[in-house]
């Protein structure tokens, strides 16, 4: 594809080699998503639009800059992703509740930040999700409130507004979190409430409940993170490709058996009619990245062509300025979501280290 995108903002890639499939792809959806950071650090949902930049979609886009710095090593996207990192560090909860001023995580944040400190040396990120988030966590103390445990914390997620079926999603990355930080104990909590929530899924009436196939994602990305592949049987009248599953490998294969044969995934799995305008990126997005971790632990298994056809699917549908329209045909436009596209274009199988059944906790 044209350079556009960098042609466009301005940036000289002379001399700028690209040696991935998709690393001229990555590199003009990061400037593209640079482009719409706001001067505080953060993104707006449309394009655009920084009159309230949004906390809980800043870990992912970060996600997707550190795409684009690792396919080009630019520095300018390893100073928009510090920028970001900082913002995040302003999240707290408001009110006049017990907790207001602490802080306040998205479900991504956590990991996101040990990444950061990983990249830059900069304990900041992690002390403060240390301190602010599991702490209070085992203390009892988090939230609005400063009234919630682990526990209390996981009913929460799975029981607020607006989709159940978001919620093992939503609780994908949390797992993983606590054992970078070495909190074990809140891991296993978190990865209960993965299996809870899956056991939840309902796929029934679309009108009604959205984005099963996402939740679908992330229980295999959740499971597959901790190495969890197998588990009791789980109970989900309302998701009957989920049901009765017990291991991570049927959970894998469902989720492969939902993609369409052009690579993509809908959003949803019990359409009566779908048609392109139900080409999800989001979720195809996610799936590459479930998937990925998904070979690793299974290694008998072959996603690779699931993965991949995915992938060329996600390129296909960029633009010519970098960004991505959230279906085919599209006008809507999203950078948490395009950035996620960035990220799943660049997601390559790194196998995390195993110590005494655990992911390996870092210390320092």
């Amino acid at each position: 594809m044209a350079l556009y995108a960098t042609e466009k903002d301005g940036y000289d890639l002379t001399g700028l080699s690209f040696d991935g499939p998709y690393d001229e792809a990555i590199v003009n959806g990061g400037i593209h998503i640079v482009a719409q950071q706001c001067d505080d650090g953060g993104w707006g949902w449309p394009h655009n639009v920084c009159s309230s930049s949004a906390y809980n979609i800043t870990a992912p886009i970060i996600d997707g800059v550190l795409a684009a710095y690792d396919a080009s090593n630019l520095s300018v996207f390893m100073s928009s992703a510090v920028a970001a990192a900082d913002f995040n560090l302003n999240s707290t909860y408001g009110g006049s509740g017990a907790g207001a001023g602490s802080p306040k995580l998205g479900s991504q944040t956590a990991l996101n930040l040990w990444y950061m400190t990983q990249r830059t040396g900069d304990t900041t990120y992690t002390d403060w999700v240390k301190n602010g988030f599991y702490e209070a966590l085992l203390a009892g103390t988090y939230g609005g409130n400063a009234d919630m445990n682990a526990q209390d914390y996981i009913d929460a997620v799975r029981t607020s507004p607006p989709w159940q079926n978001l919620k093992p999603w939503e609780l994908a990355n949390q797992v993983l979190a606590a054992e970078r930080y070495c909190y074990q104990g809140i891991a296993g909590q978190f990865e209960q409430g993965i299996l809870d929530a899956l056991a939840n899924l309902d796929n029934t009436d679309p009108g009604t409940q959205y984005t099963d196939i996402l939740g679908v994602v992330g229980g295999v990305q959740g499971l597959a993170n901790v190495n969890r592949l197998t588990f009791p049987e789980i109970v989900a009248p309302n998701q009957l490709g989920v049901n009765g599953s017990t291991t991570l490998e049927e959970l894998a294969d469902y989720l492969v058996s939902l993609q369409n044969p052009n690579g993509s995934f809908n959003w949803h799995s019990n359409l009566a009619a779908p048609t392109a305008s139900d080409e999800d990126l989001q979720t195809t997005a996610y799936a590459v990245m479930a998937l990925i971790k998904a070979q690793e632990r299974l290694p008998a298994k072959n996603y690779l062509p699931a993965i991949e056809s995915a992938k060329v699917w996600i390129a296909a549908l960029q633009e010519n300025d970098g960004g991505f329209p959230s279906y085919p045909g599209g006008s809507y436009y999203n950078v948490e979501v395009e950035a996620e596209a960035v990220h799943a274009l660049g997601k390559e199988g790194v196998y995390d280290r195993i110590f005494k059944g655990q992911m390996e906790c870092y210390v320092n």
